[in-house]
């Protein structure tokens, strides 16, 4: 022990005072620690407390680890970490402790004992290091604590040995059990272990809130229910529950006083990168882009049969190849959006959105034997006939209503967001791009029909895939190799692909990948009308099928490439996020930053990137145009224009997509005024197609379900998802993110002066940023939550299961109240025989008896009534072309003979002015005579 360090007291004559003789009050302590302020009655006490806090010496050490204690009690408590025993339990809640100390402390929340009292205000706890840590920052200000290698300075032990932890050392000693995450910090390791155990034991007694950590839910207490606000402003009369509290409020009296504040400064400090823009090179790339996409519009325009029927036109002739089939249905939803997002979603929260690639292979298989034997059997161009033809012409307007809302707002977004997000990194101008996409792609969608969709289509996933392999390639030698990509998205958390945690309120886990992510994508692939009529363009079901499983390897190349391209992102922005040094403004923007950053120096490669980007935009569009056409001229405009000719109605189709091309550009000018409204428009693509999935599923494998049943069923889907969307943007779900950093990033030379140890102090003050904005403040902020809140933190993929659930259920529900469909009376051809699909090896007999009494039976006995029907049809029309042509004949020939007579009469009054002018006039006078 160092001289010195026992300070004996000043007067022994106060020390033998009783303590009624010391004016009633206790003797002060006997003992100084002559290097901190701390006091005790006891010389052992004080001997401990030097060789604990102020000597480095430990001569008791852990059998089991490195760790060394200065005491052998200290030894004692730690190997409750090996051994895990917990010998002592509360007799009233159950809890176990492996320190008898600590069940006494613990016993106080029954007794609701809280003996430590403050002097100086009304703060009472039931700790004693509680008391001190108040005492030191609500009143004297005192931080004994000193970290060795920089200023900082802290009230309790704990917080320097974590200070040290995540500042200097970078030493993470909290190790999950059940992945390679580690923590600084205990109370880090608690929540990422509740994403994996689900388990939140600590819940507050006033209002359910639950969390994973303890200090959370006192935080929570103080901040919501006690009242108590401990903590002033020096300048004002704010006061606060927490210090932090305080340090927030300062930002209005100081510009540097804060925490947070502080971080602002660092990021101020941060030299902003000098990104360059576009090239002539890149120019001519884009153009190029533009010009191959135009020039197959027009080809189509006048090949073959020149898009004169609508069935050329909508459907091309149903005489597709596979391939160009299956490359459009690749694209038709592979946007922008996915080419900025994915990437985005794999740098910001990792790997699991890759795992999307064995949701597709359960989904194209459901697709392909459920849902689209039933399309091509009936022979329909709109899907939204088959809710007419199963339950009533109501549910059809309906449900087209619903798509035409979605498919328009969905497609405005498509082109204005990645205009935006590219104007921000790459100087490409905003609106420039806006209208040239929009008039180029309605253009060739108004001339070339579906088959130009089509195949612009195919040259545009040729791109797209080129402008993520030269990411990808140039990326990783810039990174060192693939390899040193991979181990720093290790090291970063970024690389989780499996999490079986069955808490739905993980964003992205194993199940709601698998399960919601399949009902997600079913709506689009199964039921939605720019599919279907993709794949009804091909000769037969056969070929249908062929192209829809041409997609699971299609669409696993686009998922890996955009995936790889976000860990690449990651490991060239690992020590410096674009994001957090305020570079960017979202997330969106971090692949073109990325490709700017490291592709400019190869002329056209920029240009390349944003040419995939806008492909991307292109191809949703077009068969979002190509679509809407059908559905409106099926729907709405043939059930009242029956008589029309058909080259009639395909000049209608054909204006109709120049009419929704020119709604889609004001749509997406009207996208500039809304604002965060784009994230919820996003979120109304997914909350919209559960719906409709479950009125189709409803519809096609319940024979019992009535008209009633689909019209409750659906409205009842839409409130259930649209409650669920709509709470989510207003209480946004609390998302844990893997950690980032900005300690790489470059400084800017003219405020080197103004920061201290600026190095240091970026990392230090990021690290802490995000240590509190992924654990402290997010719990904080949901303590501001109601309880249903915990219900709008549902993952968005569970949204389509909810919905097909709810229509299911409710529609069930009402069909037999209201009294249910005759299977008997049903079209077969409306039903899937979902048990000879699915149970194929059953005995015949069996199969017939699950067909719950539909005749699948008759299946050719409908087509064939359905064909003579259509013929019947086709005469009618036919007699009433001819009448009409023979009424307009007949018209004309009694035009042309009362012109005829029209005619002799002028003739005859023309003689007869002729002659009235060859007879001399007569004058007045002698007529009267």
């Amino acid at each position: 022990m160092p001289d010195g360090s026992l300070l004996p007291p000043s007067s022994t004559q106060d020390e033998d005072k009783e303590p009624s003789e010391n004016n009633g009050s206790p003797a002060p302590p006997r003992y100084v620690c002559s290097q901190c302020s701390y006091r005790t009655n006891w010389p052992s006490g004080l001997q401990m407390h030097v060789r604990r806090a102020h000597s480095a010496y430990r001569p008791y050490k852990c059998p089991h680890c490195e760790y060394t204690g200065a005491a052998k009690s200290d030894v004692d408590i730690h190997m409750v970490r090996h051994t895990g025993e917990l010998p002592f339990m509360c007799g009233e809640c159950g809890f176990r402790t492996g320190h008898k100390s600590t069940l006494v402390v613990h016993m106080r929340i029954h007794t609701g004992a809280k003996q430590y009292k403050c002097s100086q205000c009304d703060y009472s706890t039931r700790h004693k290091r509680c008391l001190k840590s108040h005492t030191r920052h609500a009143h004297t200000g005192e931080k004994p604590h000193k970290c060795p290698d920089c200023d900082y300075r802290s009230v309790q032990k704990p917080n320097l040995l974590r200070h040290m932890r995540c500042k200097h050392t970078g030493e993470k000693p909290f190790k999950c059990q059940l992945c390679n995450y580690t923590a600084s910090t205990k109370q880090n390791l608690d929540f990422h272990a509740a994403k994996h155990t689900g388990i939140t034991p600590y819940v507050c007694e006033e209002c359910g809130y639950k969390t994973a950590v303890r200090a959370h839910l006192d935080i929570h207490t103080v901040r919501r229910h006690t009242g108590e606000r401990p903590f002033t402003c020096p300048h004002c009369d704010y006061r606060g529950a927490l210090k932090a509290d305080v340090d927030r409020h300062m930002v209005r009296h100081t510009d540097v006083k804060s925490y947070h504040s502080g971080v602002r400064m660092v990021l101020e400090g941060l030299a902003e990168p000098d990104l360059p823009l576009f090239s002539v090179a890149d120019y001519v790339v884009f153009s190029l882009m533009i010009c191959v996409s135009a020039g197959i519009g027009i080809y189509y325009a006048f090949s073959g049969g020149g898009q004169k029927t609508t069935k050329e036109f909508l459907l091309a002739d149903r005489q597709m190849h596979v391939i160009p089939v299956a490359m459009s249905l690749m694209a038709s939803f592979m946007s922008a959006i996915t080419v900025l997002g994915t990437p985005a979603e794999v740098y910001t929260h990792g790997t699991m959105f890759w795992m999307f690639w064995i949701t597709y292979i359960f989904m194209i298989v459901i697709s392909a034997h459920l849902y689209m034997p039933v399309f091509f059997n009936l022979g329909v161009t709109s899907a939204y006939e088959y809710l007419e033809r199963r339950f009533s012409v109501v549910v059809r307007r309906l449900g087209c209503a619903t798509f035409i809302l979605q498919m328009t707002i969905y497609m405005g977004i498509c082109l204005y967001a990645p205009a935006l997000a590219l104007e921000e990194v790459t100087g490409v101008n905003l609106w420039g791009a806006v209208l040239t996409l929009g008039i180029v792609c309605t253009f060739y969608t108004t001339v070339g029909g579906m088959k130009a969709v089509m195949w612009t289509d195919t040259f545009q996933v040729c791109v797209m895939c080129m402008g993520f392999l030269a990411v990808i390639i140039q990326g990783s030698i810039n990174a060192g190799g693939f390899g040193e990509v991979w181990s720093r998205n290790l090291e970063g958390e970024r690389l989780t692909f499996f999490v079986f945690n069955p808490d739905p309120r993980i964003r992205h886990s194993t199940w709601s990948v698998l399960i919601g992510g399949g009902f997600m994508w079913t709506a689009v692939f199964g039921v939605n009308q720019a599919q279907v009529q993709r794949y009804l363009s091909c000769k037969n079901l056969r070929k249908a099928q062929t192209a829809l499983y041409l997609n699971v390897p299609g669409l696993f190349v686009i998922v890996s490439l955009a995936s790889l391209c976000g860990l690449v992102m990651f490991a060239l922005n690992k020590d410096c996020d674009p994001v957090t040094a305020e570079y960017l403004k979202t997330s969106d923007q971090l692949m073109p930053y990325t490709v700017m950053m490291l592709l400019s120096w190869l002329p056209g490669l920029p240009g390349l990137f944003v040419s995939a980007v806008f492909a991307g935009a292109l191809s949703t569009m077009s068969s979002g145009l190509n679509s809407l056409a059908a559905v409106t001229l099926e729907d709405f405009i043939k059930p009242f224009k029956k008589d029309l000719s058909e080259s009639q109605y395909t000049n209608i189709s054909k204006v109709l997509v120049a009419f929704y091309g020119a709604l889609m550009i004001l749509l997406a000018w009207a996208s500039s005024f809304m604002g965060a409204v784009l994230q919820a428009a996003l979120g109304m693509f997914g909350m919209v197609g559960g719906p409709l999935l479950g009125v189709f599923s409803l519809g096609i494998f319940f024979p019992w379900a009535n008209t009633a049943g689909a019209v409750v069923g659906i409205i009842c889907g839409f409130l259930m998802t649209f409650w669920v969307g709509i709470g989510a943007q207003i209480y946004k779900p609390i998302v844990p993110r893997p950690p980032v950093t900005i300690a790489g990033c470059p400084l800017a030379n003219h405020t080197i002066s103004n920061v201290s140890n600026v190095t240091s102090t970026a990392a230090s003050m990021v690290t802490d940023l995000f240590e509190t904005t992924s654990v402290e403040d997010l719990v904080a902020s949901a303590g501001e939550r109601p309880a249903v809140a915990e219900f709008y933190n549902i993952s968005y993929l569970w949204y389509g299961v909810i919905a097909v659930i709810v229509v299911v259920t409710v529609g069930l529900i009402v069909s037999f109240v209201t009294g249910p469909q005759n299977p008997a009376e049903l079209d077969p051809r409306l039903i899937t025989p979902f048990f000879d699909t699915a149970c194929c090896c059953f005995p015949g007999g069996c199969r017939h008896t699950l067909w719950c009494g539909v005749r699948h039976d008759d299946r050719d006995v409908w087509t064939q009534k359905e064909k003579e029907e259509n013929e019947k049809e086709m005469q009618r029309r036919e007699s009433l072309r001819i009448a009409r042509k023979e009424s307009l004949k007949m018209a004309r020939k009694e035009s042309l003979k009362n012109k005829k007579e029209d005619g002799d009469v002028e003739k005859v009054e023309l003689k007869e002015k002729e002659a009235n002018a060859e007879t001399p006039t007569i004058d007045n006078k002698d007529s009267a005579a």
